[in-house]
């Protein structure tokens, strides 16, 4: 009888644990709500392998999901920043990109981890790739150190934070030089000074109109998609059933 009594004891007080924790857990709010279903919809519904890109039954029009939610987790900007970061450990295939030198899977962690980077370096893929050194302009980090980052960030506006990228971005611009640079990646070519020094050019050009706008407005830019490079081994998402770089060579 006491044991029974006891049972029923511990059952009360876990009931009501759970209860107080439960009543200490917030609602989530609609934007968390809409987040959270946006992150799962980057799981692709398609499985990959190995180095395999596209196996046999792959579903092309299955990615567009994918695609769609990378848009629209780009748009919401820092609204999404917290489960972005719960996320960077996720190891569900998202989608398959091409760079110059292969390609690669993505995890539904680096694509959480990649708009997060993307909407706080808003001038990344906007510009020409002609130095190893603008892909490691602070804030340069790990996922691990991406969620410590945001703890002392939050409280500043995402288009303050995307002005001092900006900027740093603007200060290599103005001194990289030809003769004192790194190549961006294995086996690349070295521009020619006339290419190097338009390139260059038309970088600062694109930085200091990004910049002028963010200021005026006091509001973030907000990156459309992942596959604004201006280069032409590049094809940010494969598996499409449209090409995302049709000048890919």
């Amino acid at each position: 009888m006491k044991s029974r009594f006891a049972h029923v004891v511990i059952f009360l007080l876990f009931t009501c644990l759970q209860d107080c924790v439960n009543a200490a857990s917030p609602a989530p709010t609609p934007d968390q709500q809409r987040i959270r279903v946006l992150v799962e919809l980057l799981a692709s519904k398609n499985t990959v392998s190995g180095n395999k890109s596209f196996p046999p039954g792959y579903d092309r029009n299955a990615q567009v999901v994918v695609y769609l939610a990378i848009q629209q987790l780009l748009a919401e900007g820092a609204t999404g920043f917290d489960t972005l970061i719960e996320h960077f450990n996720d190891n569900r295939y998202s989608y398959t990109y091409a760079a110059a030198d292969g390609e690669y899977h993505c995890t539904v962690g680096d694509a959480c981890s990649l708009i997060m980077m993307r909407c706080i370096k808003c001038y990344h893929h906007e510009i020409h790739i002609i130095t190893e050194d603008q892909f490691h302009l602070a804030p340069d980090f790990s996922k691990e150190k991406m969620a410590d980052w945001w703890k002392h960030n939050r409280h500043r506006p995402l288009w303050e934070i995307q002005v001092d990228s900006i900027d740093r971005a603007i200060a290599l611009m103005e001194t990289v030089r030809r003769d004192k640079t790194r190549l961006p990646w294995r086996f690349a070519e070295w521009l020619t000074p006339e290419v190097f020094e338009s390139r260059r050019k038309e970088n600062l050009r694109i930085l200091k109109e990004m910049r002028a706008s963010i200021v005026a407005h006091k509001e973030a830019y907000r990156p459309k998609s992942l596959e604004k490079w201006l280069h032409e081994q590049y094809e940010p998402m494969l598996g499409l059933p449209w090409p995302t770089n049709p000048n890919r060579i």
